[in-house]
């Protein structure tokens, strides 16, 4: 049950929502719960009968009440007007999770969206119900992602949670639709101060060695680095840890004394060097491969 409730209340603006369960004894806490917490709701599993299915759909209608919790009765066959789905349980079947989320696809009257509150894995793993489509059968294979995949159109597309307000954004969009943080990469000339130098063969500079890609980013300072660094997170959608491992690796401390430093471009040197890192482990799990 964890925070069905509370996530609800502060998200679900009171819209009519259909709450999906794992079995009738979690229905029945969670419907229990919004009791608890004044949000009139219903109860409806498979021996729920036909007429009193039709009287809540009513009350529903009517805002007498908010939320019906069920388990595997209200997948189909309803054409009620719902505007937020409470998705309690996991799946792995593409067919019932689109089936679920197209009870609240319908349209009608001044609605223009719908509110999905996953408090499963399940759109993580399986992408957004409106992402997922087919033009042959599986033959009983699963499809596969593209983070478990190589290259392919056919693959299904991902979303990830927004760097701001942790939404899932559609894998398609940069833009995220909840509260419209946006991840576009900026382009922008970059100057570095600098000096000229005759440059010998083997790309060494004449009168001394070349400076390593590592050297010439400690020049930039940590604060500068690790800002630098964030903001490639915030556009590539890294986790924590990777972004910390990075600094770690070109100063060889963790970024604590950093952590809080504002946001800065990356320069092309950082690109560059991120971009060979990510190329020399590609090549490292090829080899063992």
């Amino acid at each position: 049950v964890a925070d069905t409730v509370a996530t609800w209340l502060e998200k679900a603006e009171g819209r009519p929502t259909l709450c999906f369960a794992v079995d009738r004894a979690h229905a029945q806490k969670l419907h229990d719960e919004f009791e608890k917490n004044h949000v009139p709701s219903a109860y409806v599993d498979a021996f729920t009968p036909r007429e009193d299915r039709t009287a809540i759909g009513e009350r529903l209608a009517r805002g007498e009440i908010k939320v019906v919790c069920n388990i595997g009765t209200l997948t189909t066959g309803i054409d009620w007007d719902i505007r937020c789905i409470s998705f309690c349980r996991p799946t792995k079947s593409e067919i019932l999770f689109v089936q679920i989320f197209g009870r609240g696809l319908r349209t009608a009257d001044g609605k223009d969206n719908l509110l999905v509150l996953d408090h499963s894995d399940t759109t993580l793993r399986l992408g957004m119900p409106d992402e997922i489509d087919h033009d042959e059968l599986s033959m009983g294979k699963a499809p596969k992602s593209k983070s478990e995949s190589g290259d392919g159109d056919d693959e299904i597309g991902l979303p990830k949670p927004c760097l701001s307000c942790g939404a899932l954004v559609p894998p398609k969009s940069r833009e995220c639709p909840a509260c419209g943080f946006a991840n576009r990469p900026k382009v922008t000339i970059e100057t570095m101060d600098g000096e000229l130098a005759e440059i010998g063969r083997g790309g060494k500079r004449k009168g001394g060695k070349r400076p390593t890609a590592i050297q010439l980013l400690m020049e930039f300072g940590k604060s500068e680095i690790w800002g630098q660094l964030r903001s490639m997170q915030q556009e590539y959608g890294w986790s924590d840890g990777r972004t910390s491992n990075q600094f770690r690796e070109i100063f060889g401390v963790w970024p604590n004394a950093v952590r809080y430093a504002s946001l800065r471009e990356p320069t092309p040197a950082l690109r560059s060097w991120v971009r060979s890192r990510a190329i020399a482990w590609a090549r490292s799990k090829q080899n063992a491969a």
